[in-house]
């Protein structure tokens, strides 16, 4: 009975490290792109890293992770029609 504990602490405590991995880092990424009217429209990616940790319902399917990223965008040039409005999506 002894050594059937043990073995539970022992696949509990390699479980819960892989948790704690160290994060998946990519580097920083920008683009500019010209609009047919005009405008210079230019998106970047900084400080992206993906954290992976257990999944919460312990589907061997699917996984979960916690994504850090800072993002920007940035309108210039001298298009046809003002820009007054933006949105910048990720995902």
């Amino acid at each position: 009975m002894v050594a059937a504990t043990a073995a539970v602490v022992g696949l509990t405590g390699v479980a819960v490290e892989a948790g704690n991995a160290a994060a998946t880092n990519y580097p920083n990424a920008a683009t500019t792109r010209t609009t047919p009217d005009g405008w210079n429209v230019g998106v970047g990616l900084s400080g992206y890293a993906v954290h992976q940790v257990p999944v919460l319902n312990q589907s061997p399917f699917t996984r979960e992770a916690f994504i850090d990223l800072n993002s920007n965008g940035v309108i210039g040039g001298a298009g046809r029609v003002p820009v007054d409005s933006g949105t910048l999506t990720y995902g």
